[in-house]
């Protein structure tokens, strides 16, 4: 079986209202932004705003006077650079977590979908729960990446209650988000030995030719040898060099994408979960209630009402560091 990897024709897509193809989009070549663009689903407390993006592709640059912390829940790639240097490509790790200090410029062009958490927290409070982690603390002015279950864990538990807790999170939030601070802090000064480069990697344009088939492909079967055989590679060097390109295996990434798609259908669909699943190429609706569970913490259902929730708030009055929530 042989697939045709052609870019497909480009379309504006809307999900929960958001026109993609603008709303989703400041410039590299503009002025940054100096707040964190509300895309997804927001919540904000006294000093700290998360922000949970979509999977989607998208370009930005901001620059913005506070940490910011960005967990990626799934591998992808696109093109990055800090300041004035020049675009270079990059590749996001699934579960990856990094820590941007403030007033650094960053310039990111999407190519592939990537759902994040950002939360940005007040240099005041990042600094007295970093003190208090290690008395070596003596603040950061580069980034600083990493990949640690822990932070993982916590980062779930984090998108979790934003789509599926009531309104008034805050003060669990924020015990989250110190934890989060106290760990990456830990891991900060740690010091670790340098990645080595291994010889499986796939090239940029073929990484971005294999994740648009998969797109056009997700309510049907997908096999991994046959992208591996499109790729002319082995299915085996394929399976290597595809988890060093996206930061996991081929069928995890597919598996992220089908459930990717299943809560875009959620919330801007009224289709029923069994049309869903069989839309996202699920083998019966039961697959898909099984994996959104192992990736969200709840159903399909669950998932849907509560997202339904948090709209019908959307434009109340709260009182302030009460979350103000926008569907994702």
């Amino acid at each position: 079986m042989t697939i045709a990897m052609t870019k497909p024709a480009l379309t504006t897509t809307r999900i929960s209202g958001i026109d993609v193809a603008t709303d989703r989009y400041v410039s590299v070549n503009g002025p940054p932004v100096t707040a964190m663009p509300s895309w997804g689903l927001t919540t904000k407390t006294a000093d700290a705003e998360y922000h949970l993006h979509p999977a989607i592709c998208y370009e930005l640059h901001y620059c913005v006077p506070f940490y910011i912390l960005v967990h990626t829940f799934n591998g992808a790639q696109g093109r990055f650079a800090v300041g004035d240097e020049r675009l270079g490509h990059w590749v996001a790790d699934a579960q990856g977590t990094c820590l941007i200090p403030p007033d650094l410029p960053i310039r990111i062009i999407q190519d592939t979908p990537l759902e994040f958490l950002g939360i940005g927290i007040h240099p005041e409070r990042f600094d007295r729960v970093a003190k208090n982690a290690s008395i070596e603390w003596r603040g950061m002015t580069d980034m600083f990446k990493t990949t640690d279950p822990a932070l993982a864990a916590v980062c779930s538990e984090i998108r979790r209650c934003m789509i599926a807790e009531p309104l008034g999170t805050g003060d669990f939030l924020d015990a989250l988000t110190d934890a989060l601070l106290t760990r990456l802090v830990t891991w900060h000064l740690t010091p670790t030995s340098e990645e080595v480069e291994g010889p499986e990697i796939l090239s940029p344009a073929l990484a971005r030719r294999v994740a648009q088939t998969v797109e056009t492909m997700l309510d049907r079967p997908i096999r991994v040898a046959a992208l591996a055989e499109e790729a002319g590679l082995s299915r085996a060097h394929f399976s290597r060099a595809f988890a060093h390109r996206f930061g996991m295996p081929p069928r995890d990434y597919i598996r992220s994408r089908r459930i990717a798609r299943a809560r875009a259908m959620l919330t801007d669909t009224v289709l029923s979960v069994s049309a869903i699943a069989m839309g996202c190429g699920f083998a019966t609706p039961s697959h898909l209630t099984t994996a959104f569970r192992l990736e969200l913490g709840l159903t399909p259902t669950a998932y849907r009402r509560a997202l339904r929730t948090h709209t019908a708030n959307v434009g109340t009055d709260a009182a302030p560091g009460q979350a103000a929530h926008a569907s994702t």
